[in-house]
């Protein structure tokens, strides 16, 4: 990814994997991250739950509560990802105790060196320099969201769970967004019907 092993790897591998906005990333709390929750069948089922976004308030970075009922929301997380953080965790723990902070499970999951919250502006042009270096295309980390959310629909998962993820306030605001995905959608749906009527019709052939 190019960020591996800086502190903000964390920070933009889950904004990858999750579709979650910068203030919501920003503004997980150690509390809010479930690696190692089990279902009620008793399977893993890591997740986490946006609670709160990190807001900027006269240049100073404050946590606000979700405000609507589609931002506060459960997300779960990709194997992958509970690597990632689960090793996060570990190391912070120990930079927590270097500060002083001690083991608080409602700090807040990434703080600066100081121990204070990120703001997100700070967060956006630390990433911005980062991709400058790297041989790729020009991305925001907002734009990390859209392509997650637009993947996610091209590789057909339902438009509900897509918005529901997203934090959306309707499957209407989806499609108002990512609406110009949908015809690609249509044409693999088409490619699919026409596969599996011609291999269809070819054994019925054979037949």
């Amino acid at each position: 990814m190019g960020v591996e092993g800086k502190a903000d790897y964390p920070i933009i591998f889950l904004a990858v994997t999750t579709a979650m906005r910068r203030g919501e990333v920003l503004g997980l709390r150690r509390c809010d991250v479930h690696l190692d929750a089990k279902d009620n069948k008793g399977k893993p089922d890591p997740h986490l739950r946006v609670t709160q976004n990190m807001t900027c308030v006269k240049g100073k970075a404050i946590p606000k509560e979700s405000k609507t009922a589609s931002s506060r929301r459960r997300i779960s997380l990709p194997s992958m990802t509970v690597e990632a953080l689960r090793k996060h965790k570990a190391e912070q723990a120990t930079v927590r105790l270097q500060l002083g902070l001690g083991r608080d499970p409602n700090g807040l999951l990434f703080i600066d060196y100081k121990g204070d919250p990120i703001n997100p502006s700070t967060l956006s042009q630390r990433f911005s320099r980062t991709v400058e270096k790297l041989d790729t295309p020009p991305i925001s980390i907002h734009g990390l969201r859209h392509s997650h959310i637009a993947q996610l629909l091209m590789e057909g998962v339902p438009m509900k769970v897509v918005s529901e993820q997203a934090g959306h306030s309707s499957i209407v605001m989806t499609l108002d967004k990512y609406g110009h995905v949908v015809p690609d959608m249509q044409q693999n749906a088409a490619e699919v019907i026409d596969a599996q009527l011609r291999e269809a019709l070819a054994e019925h052939a054979e037949n």
